[in-house]
């Protein structure tokens, strides 16, 4: 018996004399077999003579069963114990049921409901039970989802019907039943090896397929003035404030029994919820239950809407709706508090409390609508206090408002090693001067040591580049006692993503993965690992594992995607990560690895070396096709990949006890011959540092001190580059940077540098350690006396591990990793093998002192031992335009990292790789288009066209429509309609401007305040992804952005993609949404483009200063003396100025100033200072000139240029 593509039932029987037999399949069978079966029977005719079988004699049969659990559950929450009774097969059921068929479904059950009648409904907070049924030990995972989900992306959720149609859809054969022949009836079910009628033995036939199925997803009258100090207090656990699309995500396991009782508290939504159990039985089996809907209500509340984003200074419309189910009209007050960034629109002159009074008939709705302005980037909240004035109902709601500074967010991670010893640095000796080792001496970062004091002193300018938008800025310090303290605490520890959610995809799995178990593996090995590591750990990578089989194809390889080709390198690379994780958590080594290894070898030409690779994102000169052989040249990647791989693998299969692995290792072997000789045949052809790296790492694993490894070795040396501080990378170009220009200025580097550089180290440590071992055997009189091997004929390295490690760390970034996820495998595995080279050398005693200046009041200290040295600790809301001094004393290898984020404004960007075009319009329909893409008849765009030079793009006139910032208009037909405005239209053209294909580029698309995007247009989308070389496609939340993958883009022709936007929220006076480009190499976006909103009103933007862009002024009243004294009291310093020159620009206004007199002296003793302020500031530019005016100050901003020239 034979269903879902795996083998749930085999017997054997004897044939009657009358030549019948009736075999009774049991019910537990039946229920395996859901929700369809084939049933093969066959039998062998045998030669009487010889008495050897001739011929294969069968019969097949469909079988639809009924869709029921192997081990089925079910949720209760109505009666009790005693209300339960076994029937005659033991199965637990309802007193009141006359069902006494044994099923074990999963299912759920009210406690609180006896079954007269619906349910009564539950109140927000309000805890009860539940009651789950299902098998005996049967784990089960609990999910409850807003039922408003369903109705809205129903398509996405996992459901009891969708579970038995994923498994109707592992059938692997056709047909209900016969064939005209043996060979027909094994075909039809899928069973054409069984069928060989010259080797008529048939023992292990079935390749069983593992089922999986797609992971729940976790986974906002009169207006009266309310004076300072006149708000009521709010009894805070009142307060609604918690409302999930989903939540409880609890795992139980069922006793014995089958059922247990399970405690829940409901969040504060008023809805319906639908709980969702999915159980896994003792003896395997998958189930999922009918949901169970659970209503939470309230007779009077409120109800409050607004945008879950918006930015700083947009006007933001606030729904606030009261629903009166009683059955009496009743009085209300309605009682607003806002933060402190929240400024309202309504009232004399704007507030942030307020209160309006509101009459309710019985059975009624009151609505009114607010207008709110943040002044504050950050997150603001808003409190709804709806009061019946005699007291008797109250509901209080408060929501909260992300608010995002205006202009792009750029992010840069300065970090460097804390070792104060000097014995893990590169010894680079400034001017001669001994016992000191220098780091860095930029425009930004000075990094000393002092070997003979074993002090470390880093001194960094946080100074910001001068077109920063002030009030933006966000400093925070992270530091480890250890090298891969950050990653053990961001990936394992936190469960953070490394590389913040851009691409879904198997190479974002493996890049989750890979890193986390090299660290894992060098905590195993030295002293740092504690229990609740180990245990999070094993727990982290089965999690990965189990993602990365999403992506395992029945053959044992590995795709990038669900539903692309297998990827020769990527299957290497993971094959090479599970090898490594059989020593953190089980995996299952035939299944997963010794198949895939299978896999490999078929990919391997045996004549030549080449590699069988369908990965179209390899093909980056030519448009998107099929690969079918690529030759070695043009796929050094995945060949040294599978290499090292290989080399890692071999040595563990020769382990793997009780199985005659002979024949793998032969396979393996040959694998590793030819790619060896493939790799040795090409040495001279190979001219990029990365490819070369990787080459010479390979052969490294295989034999160090082979001659080709010598001479691999030899020219990766001379393909090094070097700072101007001693530090060696790989790279295509120089990547250093002018000496004067400050670190906020430089354009970062490159992935594929990170990743040579990365192999770099991981070769010449391999070969230090070859060269040590070497040197031990000869000491022990282990050579022979012909051997020719002496310590003279070493070869010898002019590179120093310790200057290649030393540029590693300083490119990490602040999520642990470093850009890419090929790039941070390489680098972590690289930086975790020179840490355990480094063991012993000393213990970590780590002493931190940071302090700022000119101002000393900022100082805060870090100590690290061998117990929290893995343990990251943090500062943030680290003073920003001043310097920052760090002085390290102790022993052991650390890293510190400065993390400061900023917004800038959005303009051109110089190093711009593609030519990059934004046009949008209102949406509008048109009648007579007989189109059935939405899209073209609303929007006029990706009107499909044979003729179109565009990759999903077309205007009615066949004509190239590219236009920035919404400036172009399609032209409109008279016949068309005008379409609301709450729909918009948005398309984006790449192409390349480089005179070749790109690589891979990840295209984001910020949506505008309140908008949302078609899913059904993003869904157009990516049914066209062959055509656009699209590799992924989704919408992000939170960053409220369409995230789009290519894994190429042409520069013959341009590659666009078009959708509609729905205004879900009102929100006005909006500012532009960024459309960025991004190569997957770099590690900043290098295009970015904007649109504006298509309403033409003047929106409110204006850079503002110290976070806070206005205040919420009552009156326009003259300052009293009370208000200037402590004005000048608070004030750090107070200065009499004199204007002397005046400079508007577009955004803001430069004024130059003499000091007259010093009233209140500050950190700095100035003669001069400059103003600079936003231009709808009129304070202090309406003062005359050379008037003397007093100035308040709390600190002086001190900016920097791109030639350090500091204001």
């Amino acid at each position: 018996v034979y269903s879902r593509g795996a083998l749930v039932h085999t017997d054997s029987v004897p044939r009657s004399a009358d030549g019948r037999q009736r075999v009774q399949l049991p019910p537990e069978v039946l229920r395996a077999a859901a929700p369809s079966a084939r049933v093969v029977a066959y039998f062998y005719t045998r030669t009487y003579v010889t008495g050897t079988s001739s011929e294969i004699v069968s019969d097949s049969l469909f079988i639809d069963t009924d869709d029921v659990c192997k081990e089925e559950g079910r949720f209760s929450s109505a009666a009790t114990n005693d209300d339960m009774c076994k029937n005659e097969q033991g199965c637990f059921s309802s007193a009141a049921s006359n069902d006494d068929v044994c099923k074990e479904e999963l299912s759920l059950e009210r406690l609180d409901h006896l079954g007269f009648g619906p349910p009564p409904p539950k109140q927000p907070k309000e805890r009860t039970e539940i009651q789950v049924y299902g098998g005996p030990n049967m784990t089960v995972g609990l999910v409850a989802v807003n039922k408003a989900v369903y109705f809205l992306r129903d398509e996405r959720s996992l459901t009891r019907e969708k579970m038995f149609d994923i498994l109707a859809e592992q059938d692997l054969g056709r047909g209900i039943g016969d064939g005209r022949n043996t060979e027909k009836i094994f075909e039809y079910v899928k069973l054409t090896e069984a069928y060989e009628p010259s080797l008529p033995t048939v023992d292990t036939i079935f390749d069983v397929n593992l089922n999986r199925f797609p992971d729940l997803r976790r986974g906002h009258g009169m207006v009266e003035y309310i004076p300072p100090g006149g708000e009521e207090t709010i009894p805070l656990d009142q307060v609604r404030r918690y409302f999930p699309e989903s939540w409880l995500f609890t795992e139980i396991k069922l006793p014995s029994a089958g059922h247990m009782r399970q405690e829940i508290t409901f969040p504060d939504s008023i809805t319906t919820w639908a709980f969702t159990a999915v159980g896994v039985g003792q003896n395997g089996g998958v189930c999922v239950s009918r949901p169970l809907d659970m209503v939470t209500f309230k007779t009077f509340f409120a109800q409050v809407r607004l945008p879950y984003k918006a930015v700083r200074l947009e006007e933001v419309m606030v729904h606030i709706g009261i629903y009166n189910y009683r059955h009496f009209p009743i009085n209300v007050t309605v009682t607003v508090h806002g933060d402190e960034g929240l400024c309202f629109s309504e009232g004399v002159g704007g507030q942030r409390n307020f209160r309006y009074q509101a009459s309710l008939e019985s059975r009624k709705t009151n609505s009114e609508t607010l207008r709110v302005i943040p002044l504050v980037a950050g997150t603001v909240k808003l409190i709804v206090d709806v009061q019946s004035r005699n007291g008797q109902e109250r509901d209080i709601v408060e929501k909260t408002l992300h608010v995002v500074a205006e202009g792009r967010r750029v992010t840069k991670a300065i970090t460097f090693p804390l070792d104060p010893t000097g014995k893990y640095s590169s010894h680079h000796t400034p001017n001669g001067r001994q016992g000191r080792i220098q780091y860095a001496n930029t425009a930004t970062v000075s990094n000393r040591i002092l070997t003979k004091s074993q002090k470390q002193l880093t001194e960094i300018d946080l100074y910001m580049p001068e077109e920063v938008i002030q009030g933006t800025e966000r400093c925070q310090i992270l530091a480890c006692g250890d090298l891969m303290g950050d990653i053990i605490s961001h990936a394992v520890m936190n469960g953070d993503d490394l590389f913040g959610s851009t691409v879904r995809d198997a190479e974002e799995a493996i890049g989750n993965l890979a890193p986390a178990v090299n660290a894992l593996l060098y905590l195993n090995i030295s002293e740092f690992m504690t229990p609740d590591v180990q245990a999070k750990g094993q727990a982290y990578v089965i999690h990965g594992v189990t993602r990365l089989l999403s992506y395992r194809q029945q053959d044992g390889s590995f795709a990038l995607t669900k539903d692309s080709p297998s990827a020769t390198w990527l299957t290497a690379l993971v094959l090479k990560t599970l090898c490594q994780a059989e020593k953190i958590a089980f995996i299952d080594h035939d299944t997963l690895i010794d198949i895939g290894f299978d896999w490999l070898l078929d990919q391997v030409n045996g004549e030549d070396g080449s590699l069988v690779e369908l990965d179209n994102r390899l093909a980056r000169t030519t448009p998107p096709q099929p690969l079918t052989s690529v030759s070695y040249t043009s796929l050094l990647l995945p060949v040294t990949l599978s290499l090292s791989a290989s080399a890692a693998i071999l040595p563990k299969l020769i382990n793997i006890q009780n199985k005659d692995i002979s024949h793998v290792q032969n396979d393996h072997a040959q694998l590793l011959g030819n790619l060896i000789i493939s790799l040795e045949e090409s040495l001279e052809e190979i001219e990029s540092p990365l490819v070369m790296a990787k080459t010479a790492y390979a052969l490294t694993l295989n034999d160090p001190l082979d001659e080709y490894t010598i001479m691999a070795v030899e020219r990766l040396s001379e393909m090094k580059r070097t700072t101007r501080f001693g530090l060696n990378y790989w790279a295509v170009s120089d990547e250093n940077e002018p000496a004067r220009r400050p670190f906020w200025y430089h354009s970062g580097t490159r992935a594929s540098s990170i990743e040579a550089t990365a192999y770099a180290l991981l070769v010449f440590s391999k070969q230090a350690e070859a060269a040590v071992a070497a040197l031990h055997v000869q000491h022990d009189g282990e050579w022979g006396e012909d051997e020719e091997v002496g310590a003279e004929s070493l070869p010898e390295w002019n590179v120093n591990p310790d200057s290649i490690a030393g540029w590693l760390i300083q490119k990490r970034n602040s999520r642990a990793a470093f850009i890419g996820a090929m790039d941070t495998a390489a680098a972590i595995q690289a930086l975790s093998a020179y840490s355990l080279a480094k063991l012993g050398l000393d213990e970590v005693n780590l002493h931190c002192n940071v302090t700022t200046s000119p101002t000393q009041n900022y100082t805060h200290i870090f100590d690290f031992n061998e117990e929290n040295a893995i343990t990251p600790k943090a500062l943030t809301d680290v003073p920003m335009g001043r310097q920052l001094h760090v002085e390290t004393r102790g022993t052991g290898l650390g890293q510190m990292q400065v993390k400061v984020e900023y917004n800038v404004p959005v303009e051109a960007n110089a190093n711009c790789r593609y030519n990059v075009t934004v046009t949008r319009h209102s949406a509008s329909y048109s009648p007579l288009s007989d189109s059935e893409n939405d899209v073209c008849r609303y929007c006029n765009m990706d009107c499909d066209d044979d003729e179109d030079e565009h990759i999903g793009a077309r205007g009615s006139s066949g004509e190239r429509r590219d236009s920035v910032r919404g400036s172009a208009r399609a032209s409109r037909s008279k016949r068309q309609i005008t379409a609301s405005r709450s729909s918009i239209c948005i398309q984006v053209c790449l192409r390349s401007a480089e005179n070749a294909y790109s690589g891979r580029t990840i295209l984001e698309t910020e949506m505008l305040s309140g908008f949302q995007p078609y899913i059904t247009d993003l869904e157009q989308i990516y049914a066209k992804k062959e055509s656009m070389a699209l590799r992924s496609l989704r919408w992000d939340d939170e960053k409220t952005s369409v995230i789009m993958t290519f894994d190429q883009v042409p520069h013959d022709r341009s590659t666009c993609v078009s959708f509609r936007a729905l205004e879900r929220q009102d929100v006005s006076r909006r500012n532009p949404a960024l459309v960025t480009v991004r190569a997957h190499e770099d590690p900043e976006p290098t295009c970015v483009e904007s649109y504006d909103p298509d309403i033409p009103e003047i929106n409110l933007a204006v850079y503002c200063a110290n976070r806070i862009c206005a205040r919420c002024i009552t009156n326009s009243q003259t300052p009293s003396l009370a208000d200037i004294r402590e004005l000048a009291c608070n004030a750090r310093y107070v200065y009499k100025i004199r204007q002397t020159a005046m400079n508007t620009s577009s955004e803001w206004v430069d004024i130059d100033a003499e000091v007259i007199s010093t009233q209140k002296a500050g950190d700095y003793s100035e003669t001069s200072i400059r103003v600079v302020s936003p231009v709808n500031c009129p304070c202090p530019r309406i003062f005359p000139r050379h008037t003397p005016v007093y100035f308040f100050g709390s600190h002086v901003d001190i900016f920097v240029d791109r030639e350090n020239s500091r204001s």
